[in-house]
């Protein structure tokens, strides 16, 4: 067969054709296959030539036709190479969106959906229209089905809105019902609070404020947050803005507060961006070394350690002294604990050397007891 694809519209009596460079004696016998179709009628065959005539339909779009050239001398049998049916019909049925009225929040990007019952071939062209508004962009179409993408406003509310499928075949063009555009007006704005960082001293009485840009109607219902906390007291509401008032605690240091208005019309839901709770707050426990003699050669390099049950927030600042001595240099802090690094000499034999933890919160400042330098000559 001299062609590979073969576009006919639905209906059309189409008529193929299939030939052999020579034909045999006798000539050969014919099979005409289309897909899962084996033909018994419409063949006519003539010396090196079989045409096969018939009405197509949608079933065969396609569908691969070939022909079979057979004889019974030197059991000959070769098939052609497919050539497919490409059959154009017009879309089935009137456009159908599954709501009457499409109940959105004014600013929200929101998604319609149109479908036809069954798509044509070439897939319908769509059109989409909301009250005087035809849509050139947003639109996504996939077989048998649209979606209009768009922002809608308060201009769009009591619009009506529909989807027109089109086809060039057989002058089709449906129109769906249109579905009513409800537009409600939510509160506008994300909460906002003008802090990133909050810093309070632990026990200190706290508040908290949270604002939106506009509030809606009814006004906005408020949730506060902080870490795992959801707070259930302390917040006062006015128009547009939500004031939550609590103490804190050691362990609401580093915890995100956030703040989410709330209503019910357009599921509104927004939620701030966090504010992070920098709680200060002193020291825990005396400071502990845990030897009360310390052993060493003169000249030796040594390394004393120093720890409190729980740091503070800021971290305990560390002084050490041995003896009349106070350490400037050597010194290496980490969460909870201080190391000194220096070299003893026969000077420091029978100095008492203490660790100091310090806090600008509360006051604090704690020396531990004292560790008592013996250095040995060598």
């Amino acid at each position: 067969m001299s062609y590979s694809t073969l576009t006919y519209i639905t209906g059309s009596t189409i008529t193929l054709s299939c030939s052999i460079t020579e034909d045999g004696n006798p000539q050969a016998t014919w099979t005409w296959r289309c897909g899962s179709r084996t033909f018994n009628s419409g063949i006519t065959n003539s010396v090196g030539r079989s045409n096969l005539t018939f009405v197509v339909t949608k079933t065969d779009n396609n569908q691969p036709c070939t022909c079979t050239a057979s004889s019974s001398v030197g059991s000959y049998s070769q098939t052609s190479g497919p050539a497919t049916l490409d059959i154009r019909y017009p879309p089935h049925g009137k456009p159908l969106m599954s709501y009457s009225t499409l109940t959105y929040i004014t600013g929200s990007t929101v998604t319609l959906s149109c479908s036809i019952t069954e798509n044509g071939n070439p897939q319908a062209t769509w059109t989409w229209k909301c009250g005087s508004r035809t849509f050139n962009s947003g639109i996504t179409n996939s077989v048998g089905r649209s979606n209009l993408t768009i922002v809608v406003t308060e201009t769009d509310n009591n619009q009506p809105c529909t989807c027109t499928a089109s086809s060039t075949v057989g002058s089709y063009s449906q129109t769906s019902d249109p579905a009513t555009l409800n537009i409600q007006d939510p509160p506008q704005g994300k909460p906002l609070m003008s802090y990133s960082t909050l810093t309070y001293i632990t026990g200190s009485t706290v508040t908290l404020s949270c604002s939106i840009t506009e509030d809606g109607n009814p006004q906005a219902t408020w949730t506060w947050r902080c870490g795992s906390r959801t707070f259930n007291s302390g917040i006062t509401n006015s128009v547009g803005r939500s004031n939550l008032t609590f103490v804190v605690t050691k362990t609401d240091n580093n915890q995100p507060c956030t703040c989410t208005a709330s209503s019910s019309v357009g599921s509104y839901s927004q939620t701030s961006g966090p504010a992070t709770l920098d709680i200060r707050y002193p020291p825990q426990g005396k400071p502990l070394m845990s030897f009360s003699t310390l052993t060493y050669i003169t000249g030796s390099t040594v390394t004393l350690s120093c720890s409190i049950t729980e740091n503070g927030n800021p971290q305990a600042t560390w002084t050490w002294r041995c003896g009349s001595r106070t350490f400037n240099s050597g010194i290496t802090n980490s969460v909870g604990r201080s190391n000194l690094t220096f070299v003893v000499t026969k000077t420091d034999n029978n100095q008492p050397c203490t660790c100091t933890a310090s806090s600008t919160v509360g006051s604090y400042s704690q020396t531990s007891y004292p560790a008592t330098l013996n250095i040995q000559c060598k």
